[in-house]
Protein backbone atom coordinates (compact mmCIF):
# COMPACT_ATOMS: atom_id res chain seq x y z
CA UNK A 1 0.00 0.00 0.00
CA UNK A 2 1.15 3.21 -0.89
CA UNK A 3 0.98 6.28 1.79
CA UNK A 4 2.25 10.08 0.89
CA UNK A 5 2.74 11.24 -2.33
CA UNK A 6 3.07 9.37 -5.22
CA UNK A 7 6.44 9.39 -6.68
CA UNK A 8 5.66 8.96 -10.04
CA UNK A 9 3.21 8.93 -12.33
CA UNK A 10 2.81 5.12 -13.08
CA UNK A 11 2.75 4.90 -9.17
CA UNK A 12 -0.13 7.44 -9.01
CA UNK A 13 -1.71 4.86 -11.65
CA UNK A 14 -1.34 2.64 -9.31
CA UNK A 15 -3.49 3.66 -7.11
CA UNK A 16 -6.54 3.15 -9.41
CA UNK A 17 -5.82 -0.74 -9.47
CA UNK A 18 -6.19 -3.02 -7.11
CA UNK A 19 -3.13 -5.27 -8.49
CA UNK A 20 0.19 -4.87 -6.12
CA UNK A 21 2.30 -5.58 -9.15
CA UNK A 22 3.98 -2.34 -10.50
CA UNK A 23 4.41 -3.83 -13.33
CA UNK A 24 1.05 -3.46 -14.26
CA UNK A 25 0.59 0.10 -13.21
CA UNK A 26 1.37 1.60 -16.92
CA UNK A 27 -1.84 0.08 -18.33
CA UNK A 28 -3.92 1.49 -15.74
CA UNK A 29 -4.14 4.47 -17.82
CA UNK A 30 -5.99 2.78 -21.26
CA UNK A 31 -8.82 1.73 -18.91
CA UNK A 32 -11.68 3.28 -19.94
CA UNK A 33 -12.70 3.51 -15.51
CA UNK A 34 -9.41 5.70 -15.44
CA UNK A 35 -9.99 8.18 -17.71
CA UNK A 36 -12.97 8.63 -16.53
CA UNK A 37 -11.97 9.25 -13.30
CA UNK A 38 -9.35 11.70 -14.62
CA UNK A 39 -12.38 13.33 -16.45
CA UNK A 40 -14.46 13.29 -12.66
CA UNK A 41 -11.50 14.28 -10.52
CA UNK A 42 -10.35 16.96 -13.16
CA UNK A 43 -14.16 18.67 -12.67
CA UNK A 44 -14.08 18.39 -8.55
CA UNK A 45 -9.80 19.57 -8.60
CA UNK A 46 -10.81 22.55 -11.11
CA UNK A 47 -7.81 21.62 -13.54
CA UNK A 48 -7.65 20.16 -16.94
CA UNK A 49 -8.93 16.71 -17.51
CA UNK A 50 -5.56 15.27 -18.30
CA UNK A 51 -3.43 13.19 -16.36
CA UNK A 52 -0.40 15.53 -15.57
CA UNK A 53 -2.44 18.09 -14.17
CA UNK A 54 -4.38 15.25 -11.57
CA UNK A 55 -1.23 14.43 -10.70
CA UNK A 56 0.74 17.42 -10.21
CA UNK A 57 -2.37 18.45 -8.42
CA UNK A 58 -1.87 15.42 -6.13
CA UNK A 59 1.44 16.05 -5.24
CA UNK A 60 0.93 19.40 -4.70
CA UNK A 61 -1.17 19.05 -1.58
CA UNK A 62 -0.69 17.12 1.12
CA UNK A 63 -2.45 13.31 1.53
CA UNK A 64 -5.22 15.41 4.18
CA UNK A 65 -5.44 18.71 1.73
CA UNK A 66 -6.27 16.27 -1.11
CA UNK A 67 -8.47 14.45 0.52
CA UNK A 68 -10.28 17.08 1.90
CA UNK A 69 -10.50 18.63 -1.44
CA UNK A 70 -12.18 15.46 -3.23
CA UNK A 71 -14.99 14.98 0.56
CA UNK A 72 -15.85 18.49 0.37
Amino acid sequence: MLTGHPQSLVEFRGLFSESTDRRQWPHVASSVSYRWAILELAAELGCEPEERAIYENRVARTPEEYASALLR
